[in-house]
């Protein structure tokens, strides 16, 4: 249902995960207004919610009453490259009220996640073209060595717009989301370049 998923439980720290493609939401947060069971002392911090179709929400809040604040939120990224209206926000307000949030409007009605991003970001590099017809994908490393993926004629970027061809390296338990994209990649340097403090005759 949810990559990670809290039911009633308060005083909870999620950071620095990468969740991709879970089939309702990445995150999902529900609460009630009963002790023990509102949510309150929550940390959502540095995760990656990469959503990979319109369905599925980055951020889902289901609470039975009508404050939304449950902690703090930030430095997050909400990807969902087929919607703009991507977290959910579903509370009581003299009735059940379910909304789909842009980020922005998220921060309109919660103060929460001033300095995270939503997939828009990656306009901004203007020489990376995002290539509709490929999904993206996710690489990651479940054992205690350092691996290398070799990705061989494809090029990808990060969620960074971080640009990744040729082989990418993984740490243990890291994982990576590879995006499909396209851009010039730079010759390699001349051998008499490799070191520009050193003259080659």
């Amino acid at each position: 249902m949810a990559g990670i998923f809290f039911h009633w439980a308060p005083g909870n720290v999620v950071q620095n995960n990468t969740l991709y493609g879970n089939k309702e939401a990445q995150i999902w947060f529900s609460g009630r207004n009963q002790p023990g069971e509102k949510l309150v002392d929550e940390v959502v911090l540095d995760n990656i919610m990469f959503a990979t179709d319109a369905q599925q929400k980055t951020f889902f809040l289901a609470i039975n009453y009508d404050d939304v604040h449950f902690g703090q939120s930030d430095r997050n990224y909400f990807y969902n490259p087929y919607r703009y209206s991507h977290i959910c926000v579903s509370r009581y307000n003299g009735g059940t009220v379910q909304d789909d949030l842009t980020l922005q409007r998220w921060r309109a009605l919660s103060g929460y996640d001033a300095n995270s991003k939503e997939f828009s970001y990656m306009d901004q590099f203007e020489d990376i073209t995002m290539d509709p017809q490929k999904e993206s994908r996710i690489i990651y490393n479940t054992s205690l060595d350092v691996i290398s993926i070799d990705l061989e004629s494809d090029k990808y970027c990060d969620v960074h717009g971080n640009k990744i061809y040729g082989s990418v390296s993984l740490q243990p338990f890291e994982s990576k989301i590879l995006i499909f994209s396209d851009y010039e990649i730079p010759d390699p340097p001349l051998e008499g370049h490799l070191n520009k403090g050193l003259k080659i005759r």
